[in-house]
């Protein structure tokens, strides 16, 4: 996926094209919010085709996208069962939203900094090792968090497009496939931290820092100017939610 191409948060989705996507999109919020534990059923089958109104053969349809991202298992005798959440697709676009959208940022937040912590500042020093064009586009990306610092809505997707093109510039197919957990982490924890716009301005000396170094082609500068950013981003996540 490309940098023009953002990875769209939970309430920018594309509308379901089915009814059983429609179903999905119904039952996987439910099991991400805790409506059965692991080893239970979301209710017999004949009921769930009443509460929905839907047909066994979409029932199933959905019970089988549902699989494939890893959520509930069949069994012959047994039915359909909820699986660990250890067992989830969790960097699926849908179960990424749908976590987004639980509200549970207590649990879901602190996690996904901790993953961004550990592949950022490795993505900022490849970056600053591809080629002189590409290291430019971070400097460019930059610039539109600047002008974008004024706008909460303008500031998140600027913010986004910074780190999304870090990722890209690192040229590791590997880090590039984290492209939505990053998107997801960043889109909820800047409507928590930057409320302001005085707290958009605080965060530009720090991604200018990152965008320098890249720019300057100094790898070890670039990671730890990254450090910096996230350990700085992670205070003031634990402040956030010790303040809700």
């Amino acid at each position: 996926m490309s940098p023009s191409a953002p990875y769209l948060a939970a309430d920018e989705l594309p509308l379901p094209t089915t009814i059983a996507e429609a179903l999905v999109h119904k039952l996987g919020p439910l099991i991400v919010a805790g409506a059965a534990k692991p080893g239970e059923s979301l209710g017999d089958e004949s009921e769930l085709l009443q509460r929905y109104g839907v047909s066994r053969s979409v029932l199933r349809d959905a019970f089988k996208i549902l699989a494939g991202k890893g959520m509930i298992e069949t069994r012959r005798g047994v039915g359909t069962q909820i699986r660990p959440r250890s067992d989830w697709m969790m960097l699926d676009r849908d179960v990424l939203a749908w976590h987004q959208s639980a509200g549970d940022d207590q649990a879901y937040l602190p996690q996904l900094l901790q993953v961004r912590r550990a592949i950022e500042p490795l993505a900022a020093s490849l970056a600053a090792q591809a080629e002189e064009a590409q290291r430019g586009q971070i400097m460019e990306a930059y610039r539109g968090m600047e002008a974008a610092a004024t706008s909460q809505q303008d500031f998140v997707h600027a913010d986004t497009l910074f780190h999304r093109e870090l990722l890209h510039a690192s040229g590791n197919i590997y880090l590039m496939a984290m492209e939505g957990l990053v998107f997801s982490a960043l889109a909820q924890q800047i409507k928590m931290i930057n409320r302001t716009v005085k707290e958009n301005t605080n965060s530009l000396p720090l991604h200018l820092a990152v965008a320098e170094a890249v720019v300057a082609g100094k790898p070890e500068q670039a990671e730890k100017s990254m450090r910096t950013l996230l350990n700085d981003a992670r205070e003031r996540l634990d402040k956030a939610l010790a303040e809700d």
